[in-house]
């Protein structure tokens, strides 16, 4: 009989260690395997696993405990255990990524805290500055080179520019890294978040109205092009808005750009 790690290995290259069986999709955790999604439940036949690899497109591969055997249904007692010890491994596994997590930033905000601002510099200093024709509005410079913890080698260096990612109370939930080969990855947590640009709530234009760009450096676009600089605002997650009691645009009033 195939196993998942053979199974995930023949068809992706990779494999994930421990997958986390929950009924919930989660990515892999570590160089090469965040690249991976998957999704395992235990169920009354064995364990059924799908998973997927972002090189592949919509591709996704199925893989079932008891596709080699006689498809019998397992004992009560073998299939409540099996249940209540992959249980006891997500609460485990939820544990060490909230964990995980607060490490993370605790690193990103000393980043925030230590560094420079990229419009202090000349734009043609980074290349996905100079190909977008842009000042780095809100985007950072750190001062240094930060290991981040729990992903063994990756880091933040001074020649990225980061882009912090706040929620509806201003607090930190990650940020967007963009390298010099003009990559972007992001740190943390993104579902949700915003980056505001600009002045008061108003453009200046249309009373009452902000623009909600779909990229950073729409955003800086538009605050530059714009009379007298429009605010505009990044949001990562446009769909979950909040009303504008909340601190976040409804869309009302509202341009969404691209």
């Amino acid at each position: 009989m195939m196993t998942l790690a053979e199974h995930m290995t023949e068809r992706i290259g990779v494999s994930i260690p421990d997958p986390i069986m929950d009924g919930r999709w989660h990515s892999g955790r570590g160089k090469g395997l965040d690249k991976v999604s998957y999704v395992c439940h235990h169920l009354p036949k064995g364990t059924l696993c799908r998973y997927r690899h972002w090189q592949q497109g919509d591709t996704c591969f199925e893989w079932r405990e008891w596709d080699d055997g006689c498809g019998e249904y397992l004992p009560a007692d073998e299939y409540q255990q099996r249940k209540a010890e992959a249980e006891a491994r997500a609460t485990e596994a939820e544990r060490r990524a909230a964990a995980g997590y607060a490490d993370l930033l605790e690193v990103l905000n000393q980043l925030i805290l230590e560094a420079d601002g990229w419009n202090n510099f000349y734009p043609t200093e980074h290349p996905y500055l100079k190909q977008k024709r842009i000042v780095a509005m809100q985007g950072l410079r750190p001062c240094g080179r930060y290991v981040l913890p729990h992903t063994p080698g990756h880091y933040i260096d001074s020649n990225s520019i980061v882009i912090p990612i706040s929620d509806d109370n201003h607090n930190l939930i990650g940020v967007q890294q963009i390298t010099p080969r003009r990559s972007k990855i992001i740190r943390g947590r993104a579902a949700g978040g915003h980056l505001w640009i600009g002045g008061g709530l108003t453009t200046g234009e249309v009373k009452g109205r902000i623009y909600i760009a779909e990229g950073w450096a729409t955003g800086c676009s538009l605050h530059m092009r714009t009379e007298p600089g429009s605010r505009g605002v990044r949001c990562w997650q446009p769909a979950v808005s909040r009303p504008d009691d909340q601190g976040a645009p409804s869309r009302r009033g509202t341009d969404i750009c691209g």
